[in-house]
């Protein structure tokens, strides 16, 4: 009886260990896909949030706090206000930084699934599996291999910015010589001036604000409509309006983007008809 008495515990032990190992794997699956959809939420807010005219957030506790991305507070922790349970780690982190190459300026920023809550986000930045260095100083950076992780950097979309900041000049542009073409001149600005500070608003509660995200409604000025699209260049830059010539005028609008002293690039489109 004793031998089957301890070949039975033997037997529940042996169950209960496999029970318990089945359910610790099923714990690890499921964080891991867990992870793997915050991290892809995340990734695609952040890029959003960029793609809107922003500059890319320092963190994701900057992001969450902006008006339409408070969702993201389901990945902060704690300490921080979120809701993710740890007290000190972030289900998902996001870190930038501002680094100089041989053309450009440029952030660099990660997004980061943490492969366990116990690496701090500087011991993880620090890897590199692409590349010497960390994700700091180095000329080109990866997450760990096997981790989740997105990298972007404002470098590989420099052009396109700028081809789509000056298709939205060339918009208004048109306005202007649909103008010339009715009245035979130009509005008279030899200086720059922003449109923002020329134009009258079309109707009560318009505004022009300081940025597109302010801006509301729609504006005249010397007889040609105009909207926020018009004053703002889409990445929330003022457009400026100076006549060169008695049949040339040049927009202008400033950008995020830099060379690698550090110069601001502007884009500009002229109309000269002679």
């Amino acid at each position: 009886m004793p031998v089957l008495v301890v070949s039975l515990v033997l037997m529940l032990l042996a169950a209960f260990a496999s029970v318990s190992q089945s359910a610790l794997e099923n714990a690890r699956i499921n964080r891991l896909e867990w992870q793997r959809a915050a991290q892809a939420i995340v990734s695609s807010a952040v890029e959003d949030y960029a793609r809107s005219g922003y500059s890319y957030p320092d963190s994701l506790l900057l992001l969450a706090n902006v008006n339409g991305y408070q969702y993201l507070r389901s990945y902060l922790n704690s300490a921080q206000g979120g809701f993710f349970i740890a007290s000190n780690r972030n289900l998902i982190d996001v870190s930038r930084v501002t680094l100089t190459d041989s053309n450009w300026t440029y952030d660099r920023v990660a997004v980061v699934a943490p492969p366990d809550l116990s690496t701090p986000l500087a011991t993880y930045l620090s890897t590199n599996s692409c590349g010497t260095g960390a994700f700091a100083t180095a000329a080109a950076w990866c997450g760990k291999r096997g981790t989740l992780w997105t990298r972007f950097e404002t470098r590989e979309t420099h052009a396109h910015r700028i081809v789509r900041a000056r298709a939205g000049l060339n918009v208004t542009l048109a306005k202007f010589a649909e103008r010339y073409n009715a009245t035979k001149n130009f509005p008279t600005m030899a200086t720059a001036s922003t449109l923002a500070s020329l134009v009258t608003p079309a109707y009560s509660g318009a505004t022009v604000g300081t940025s597109s995200s302010t801006c509301v409604g729609t504006f005249t000025w010397q007889g040609m409509p105009f909207d926020c699209s018009d004053l703002y260049s889409r990445y929330g830059w003022p457009v400026y309006y100076q006549q060169l010539s008695a049949k040339r005028i040049l927009l202008t609008t400033d950008s995020s983007h830099k060379t690698n002293t550090g110069a601001a690039i502007t884009t500009a489109v002229e109309l000269n008809l002679i």
